[in-house]
C-alpha cells in the first residue's frame, strides 16, 4: 500500500519531509495533501507517472507469458494539478534535467508540494 504522502505529515516538524511514490499510489493517499495544509505541514511527494500500475503489470507479465490487463491508465492524472486542488502545490516535470530545479523549489515551499514526474511507460521495473 502506497504510504508517501501520509507518512510525511508525521515527519518532525521543524524538518522537511521527502517522499517518493508512483502514481497510482498517489491517487490513493493524495487527500492527505487536505489533511497536511488544513494542519500547517509542508512536505514534498516526487510522483513517478507512467501512468500504470507498474508492479502489478510487470508481475502479470512474468507470471501469465507476457500478457497484463488492467494495469494502464486511460486518464493521465496530472498529480502536480491534484496537489493544487487539495490546497497544495505541484510541478510537472517531463524532462530529467528540470527535476534538480523542481526539488529546490519544493523544498523551499511553506506547503505540500508535489512533482509530478513523467516517466517512460517501456521502462516499468520487472520483479522476480
Amino acid at each position: 500500500m502506497p504510504c508517501a504522502a501520509p507518512l510525511e505529515p508525521n515527519a518532525e516538524p521543524k524538518k522537511q519531509a521527502l517522499g517518493v511514490e508512483g502514481d497510482a499510489a498517489f491517487q490513493i493517499d493524495c487527500q492527505e495533501t487536505a489533511t497536511a495544509r488544513e494542519n500547517a505541514i509542508s512536505f514534498v511527494v516526487c510522483v513517478g507517472n507512467d501512468m500504470s500500475l507498474s508492479a502489478i503489470h510487470s508481475a502479470q507479465v512474468l507470471s501469465y507469458g507476457g500478457r497484463a490487463y488492467g494495469t494502464e491508465f486511460k486518464v493521465n492524472v496530472n498529480t502536480a494539478s491534484a496537489a493544487e486542488a487539495f490546497g497544495g502545490a505541484g510541478q510537472k516535470v517531463d524532462d530529467p534535467k528540470a527535476i534538480s530545479s523542481a526539488l529546490d523549489k519544493a523544498l523551499s515551499s511553506r506547503v505540500p508540494y508535489v512533482i509530478d514526474i513523467v516517466v517512460d511507460t517501456e521502462e516499468n521495473p520487472i520483479f522476480n
